[in-house]
C-alpha cells in the first residue's frame, strides 16, 4: 500500500531566492544526508512503478481518527452533483476525533436547498465516503469568502464552521 507524505526537492541553488528567514527556515531543512531539501507543502505518493504523484496540499488533508481525508476528494464527490455549482470542505474541531470535515455548496443558479438535495448528498456521502470522511455537516453558502488573490478562503470558513455560522 502505497503512503501519502509530503514530497521534497533537493534544491541547493534556490536558497538565494529567500528573502525571508523566517520562510527559509520553514521550507528549507537540512537533513541527515547534510543537503538542504526543500519542504513544498504538497502531499505526495510514489508509485510501484517509481512515479510521484503530487495528490493536494498538506494543509488540505486532515486526520480524522488517525485516518487520513483529503478534503479536496470530498470536493470533487461533491462539485460533480447536478445542482452544485461550488462546494468547499473544511476541517472542524472535535474532541473526541481531533478534527472532522464539514462541507459547505454553493447551489447553481436557480436551485433551491431542498430536501430531494439533501437526500442526493447524503446517499453520495453514504455511498462513497468512509465513515471518518463524511461530512458531518453541509451547509449551503451564498458567496464563498475569497483571498486578496481570489481564490476561496479555508480559514474563513473554518472560522464559520467553529462559529456555528451557516450549519
Amino acid at each position: 500500500k502505497s503512503k501519502i507524505g509530503q514530497a521534497l526537492r533537493l534544491v541547493d541553488c534556490v536558497r538565494s531566492q529567500y528573502d525571508d528567514d523566517a520562510l527559509n527556515a520553514f521550507v528549507l531543512k537540512k537533513h541527515g544526508d547534510d543537503r538542504i531539501w526543500l519542504h513544498t507543502g504538497d502531499n505526495a505518493v510514489i508509485h510501484s512503478d517509481g512515479k510521484v504523484e503530487v495528490i493536494g496540499r498538506m494543509d488540505r488533508m486532515i486526520k480524522v481518527n488517525g485516518e487520513q481525508v483529503i478534503l479536496d476528494d470530498i470536493e470533487e464527490l461533491i462539485n460533480a452533483l447536478p445542482f452544485v455549482e461550488k462546494s468547499s470542505v473544511v476541517k472542524l474541531s472535535d474532541k473526541k476525533r481531533g478534527f472532522v470535515p464539514v462541507a459547505f455548496i454553493k447551489l447553481k443558479p436557480d436551485e433551491q436547498w431542498n430536501a430531494e438535495n439533501q437526500a442526493v448528498i447524503e446517499q453520495l456521502y453514504n455511498e462513497r465516503l468512509t465513515a471518518y470522511s463524511k461530512p458531518r455537516k453541509t451547509s449551503v453558502i451564498e458567496e464563498f469568502p475569497v483571498t486578496a488573490v481570489g481564490k476561496i478562503d479555508f480559514r474563513a470558513l473554518e472560522a464559520l464552521a467553529e462559529k456555528g455560522e451557516q450549519l
